[in-house]
């Protein structure tokens, strides 16, 4: 199943955050180290971010992840600290038949290719039909080979090579592959690409002159 990380933006004016505890469902959810003791001071414009990881425990259409509470307190105050409690969205858990990860460098200069190697594991009990388009983008070109459509045995995997060809320098984004599972429609490819590299940086191209 998919792993999933959450994030609460927490905006305050001279409060004081004392705790900040995640009730995590735990008949769906592996938690790890959520009901820790935390302490925060915040000013004005101050922002705090809280990040944890849940590991679902089984897959399913939608799952409600739990829980947040927070006590905090204004500063400088004589009132007794105030619990708020916020319910975390629902997000879907997917068991994915396959595991899809993208070989390529971090950096590369201008108009020089890039080699990317995709592949795709079948980890699941049943032979999988997999048809994959690699896409280029707006800021890459792309040479070789762009399409795979074929049938993975269990635990077998296969490859789609490719070169990409940056246009432009910067901290450019890299252009997800579009995945289908033709024994799965209802799983988006969305799903199946989330984990693999999102950026790459690319140098400006340099020019020697002559004389």
């Amino acid at each position: 199943a998919t792993q999933r990380t959450g994030s609460s933006g927490i905006n305050a004016e001279y409060g004081v955050i004392s705790d900040i505890r995640y009730d995590i469902d735990q008949t769906m959810f592996i938690d790890d180290e959520t009901q820790a003791r935390k302490e925060f001071s915040l000013t004005r414009h101050n922002v705090l971010n809280d990040c944890v990881s849940v590991q679902p425990k089984a897959s399913c259409q939608w799952a409600s992840i739990g829980k947040l509470s927070l006590v905090w307190q204004r500063q400088g105050s004589v009132q007794e600290s105030t619990t708020t409690e916020v319910s975390l969205p629902q997000v879907p858990v997917v068991a994915l038949p396959v595991f899809l990860s993208c070989s390529m460098g971090s950096c590369g200069s201008v108009f020089s290719p890039i080699p990317v190697t995709l592949s795709i594991v079948n980890i699941s009990s049943y032979v999988q039909e997999v048809d994959m388009i690699a896409e280029q983008g707006d800021s890459f070109m792309l040479a070789g080979h762009k399409h795979l459509r074929c049938k993975i045995l269990p635990n077998d995997k296969e490859h789609l090579q490719f070169h990409l060809i940056p246009l432009k320098h910067g901290l450019l984004t890299v252009p997800l592959p579009s995945v289908k599972l033709l024994r799965h429609p209802d799983i988006e490819s969305a799903v199946i690409t989330n984990k693999l590299i999102r950026s790459v940086f690319i140098k400006p191209r340099k020019f020697v002159s002559s004389g």
